[in-house]
């Protein structure tokens, strides 16, 4: 039923969420409490990796699972699983257009 009314599953549409909310903080639309937990792996070292050039968010490592069920880690977790096209073109995509592509990602 879902499929014919092209609805999403709740987890799709609260990965959505998140990704809108992360689009939020990087490009400096989000309050700052939120925007401060992001860092891309380009500003964390200088090697020259993928992770560098997909512009990938920095996951923290944790040693007990609560740590890996917060915000910022679900959150760099649900960016870097997007598509590599989608990340390294948000800098030019407006919210609508980040949304759409998004969409797009999951359905």
């Amino acid at each position: 039923m879902m499929s014919m009314l092209k609805w999403n599953k709740l987890n799709d549409r609260w990965s959505i969420q998140m990704l809108v909310l992360i689009f939020k903080c990087i490009k400096g639309i989000a309050p700052d409490y939120l925007s401060s937990q992001f860092n891309f792996m380009h500003n964390m070292h200088s090697k020259g990796t993928r992770s560098q050039t997909n512009f990938a968010l920095y996951e923290p490592s944790w040693n007990i699972n609560a740590g890996k069920r917060t915000f910022q880690s679900r959150a760099a977790k649900t960016w870097n699983s997007l598509h590599a096209d989608i990340r390294c073109n948000y800098e030019s995509m407006s919210l609508t257009q980040f949304k759409n592509s998004t969409f797009m990602h999951f359905v």
